[in-house]
């Protein structure tokens, strides 16, 4: 997910976001629907805010892969992570050194596949990370449902 950027008008803030995953095919798609609605508000685009989302899956047997693979934010799949590691440290650390691998990146996030993004996130998380320039800990609010008594 890009602001669309030329070479004359880099990212201003590079992110990846990286969502482990393991028969997620239920709510994989919220996930990155959240990630793509909070990469392309119009604070975003201001913003310069770019996007690489990496699934970083633990042997799924659904069809998470398949669904990831296919949807609009260009999610770039890390497979499994190298050798025997299983559980969900091995996948967060493999994911991360697919995020890493790519261009330099400002921020790298994490976010479990049954989770969503609020819109104004990564707005938030680029301004914070222009007043600070070291972020080493960010956090988000955590709501369950869809509002009040859900």
């Amino acid at each position: 997910v890009s602001s669309e950027r030329t070479s004359e008008h880099p990212p201003l803030f590079r992110v990846a976001v990286v969502v482990p995953s393991f028969n997620e095919a239920s709510c994989i798609e919220g996930c990155l629907d959240s990630v793509h609605a909070s990469a392309t508000t119009l604070e975003a685009l201001r913003l310069g805010v770019s996007v690489r989302v990496v699934v970083s899956d633990g042997g799924s047997t659904d069809c998470t892969e398949t669904l990831a693979a296919a949807h609009r934010v260009g999610v770039v799949l890390a497979g499994r992570a190298p050798g025997d590691a299983r559980g969900r440290g091995p996948q967060l650390n493999h994911g991360a050194s697919v995020a890493l691998s790519g261009e330099a990146l400002d921020a790298l996030c994490f976010i479990h596949a049954d989770c969503r993004l609020a819109p104004e996130a990564l707005s938030a998380l680029a301004k914070a990370f222009r007043a600070h320039r070291s972020i080493i800990v960010a956090t988000f609010t955590i709501r369950f449902g869809d509002g009040p008594g859900t």
